[in-house]
């Protein structure tokens, strides 16, 4: 079993509910990793940063959550070989004490 990890994939993007995060983008982190099967199969992590990076700015969602049930969509499509799906989306200007973070894990 393999194991893609992307780590820190950082951009600005429109994301959020309250008014200023519909306006104002605001730089969204994203962690991924996904186990599949074997190295014949391997899953381009290139291809994974773009569509993660294109998918959350062309969305505008309004939840981290959503977003996520996006990318989940999108990516088991695209590698139907994939044995497990991490995500996780961290806003990291929105609290001054904290760092918010919502995260997914599937296993298929």
């Amino acid at each position: 079993m393999y194991r893609l990890l992307l780590k820190e994939l950082v951009f600005k993007t429109i994301i959020g509910i309250e008014p200023w995060e519909r306006e104002i983008k605001q730089p969204v982190v994203v962690n991924c990793s996904i186990d599949y099967p074997s190295k014949g199969e391997y899953i381009d992590y290139g291809e994974v940063a773009r569509t993660i990076k294109i998918l959350i700015t062309e969305g505008q969602f309004h939840l981290l959550e959503e977003a996520l049930d996006a990318l989940e969509a999108v990516l088991v499509e695209k590698y139907p070989q994939m044995k497990r799906l991490y995500i996780q989306i961290c806003k990291p200007n929105v609290l001054k004490d904290a760092l918010p973070c919502v995260e997914i894990l599937r296993f298929f």
